[in-house]
């Protein structure tokens, strides 16, 4: 059957990508499939890319700069085309790629609404965990957890199994729910 239309309730570009993003670092969390992990959060970083041209902001570029976008757009574009290479395949995958791309967008939407949602906060801090090369000294989001326990299980993030950082990924979406203030952003 076909979902009714509603005009009382309009989504906006920001609103279908905030929902595309935390809806793809959700299933991220939960081990699923990454295709359509990469799919969702490519979309939701295009959508914000492009709101975001007009600006200048040289940190968000300079963390830009640690994604191979040219590698996340083919990635993208294998998955929605086939009218020139019906029989092309992926050689080259890995489960995690799309956590830099999830971070990107993150970082995208908190400068262009100043705030971010769980999921952007989960990813963020969980990205910078695994990856902290592609930050200068240690990440703000990271600076500034005051949970001694919490710091200590990312600082070892890159140690445990895959599915083991994934936990800790859906435990931290939990933690910045259950939060009191909004969720640190490293637009901050």
């Amino acid at each position: 059957t076909e979902m009714p239309m509603s005009a009382d309730v309009a989504i906006t570009k920001i609103e279908a990508a905030r929902r595309q993003l935390d809806c793809a670092v959700r299933i991220f969390f939960a081990g699923e499939d990454y295709l359509a992990i990469h799919t969702l959060a490519h979309a939701a970083y295009s959508v914000l890319s492009d709101l975001h041209r007009e600006r200048e902001n040289d940190a968000i570029n300079l963390a830009l700069k640690s994604i191979d976008r040219q590698r996340m757009n083919s990635i993208a574009n294998f998955l929605k085309h086939a009218d020139r290479d019906a029989k092309a395949a992926m050689l080259d995958h890995n489960p995690d790629a799309p956590a830099m791309l999830m971070t990107a967008a993150s970082l995208l939407y908190g400068l262009l609404l100043k705030r971010t949602t769980p999921e952007m906060a989960a990813i963020d801090l969980w990205t910078s965990a695994m990856y902290p090369a592609m930050f200068e000294g240690e990440h703000p989001i990271i600076a500034a957890v005051d949970d001694d326990e919490l710091r200590l299980i990312l600082n070892r993030l890159k140690d445990y199994s895959r599915e083991e950082r994934l936990l800790v990924g859906e435990s931290l979406i939990d933690v910045f729910r259950n939060a009191d203030a909004q969720p640190p952003s490293c637009t901050e």
